[in-house]
């Protein structure tokens, strides 16, 4: 509920800070994973989801620099809902609108919480409608240790908002600073 967000002024700096964050300023609605060299893959997804090392040299970067469609199916296959990375489901589900949200079971999930079919049309998550209710919808409901992140920016907890929107706690400075100003 948009409300809960926008009558607190804590909840909507936070709110909007994150979704700055993750949105470069609100300048992209969607991932673009466009790199143009290997050192910046291995700094942003060299290290997967329980400790796998998605990219554990430089050389193992390199076929995927430039190659945006072949690095989002990479890095986000057998994740979050999606297939492999023959599927496409990784290019097709990646990041989208101000949230950034990612996964084929996120893009269900949120789909049916906004009354959008995001899984059959995806790229209804970056229309400027759909990622302001996608996101209105992750902030109110997605939780972590029982607390949404409402309830965390309530606590003042810069870094366990970062944790709900982003599972960890990266740009957490960028973030706290978009969220003071």
């Amino acid at each position: 509920d948009a409300s809960g967000i926008f009558g607190n002024p804590d909840r909507l700096a936070h709110f909007l800070g994150q979704c700055a964050h993750e949105s470069m300023g609100f300048t992209r609605r969607r991932e673009s994973t466009t790199y143009s060299n290997a050192a910046r893959i291995k700094r942003v997804f060299g290290q997967g989801t329980a400790g796998r090392l998605r990219f554990p040299t430089l050389d193992s970067c390199r076929p995927y620099v430039r190659k945006k469609r072949a690095l989002a199916n990479y890095v986000y296959q057998n994740r979050l809902g999606n297939g492999n990375a023959a599927s496409g489901d990784g290019w097709r589900f990646r990041g989208g609108g101000f949230i950034q949200l990612t996964g084929r079971e996120n893009y269900r999930t949120y789909g049916k919480l906004t009354g959008m079919d995001l899984e059959k049309w995806p790229e209804l998550a970056a229309t400027v409608d759909g990622s302001w209710k996608i996101a209105i919808a992750y902030f109110t409901t997605q939780t972590l240790h029982g607390k949404t992140a409402m309830d965390w920016a309530d606590l003042s907890h810069f870094a366990n908002v970062t944790r709900v929107i982003n599972g960890g706690t990266i740009g957490l400075a960028d973030r706290i600073i978009r969220t003071k100003a």
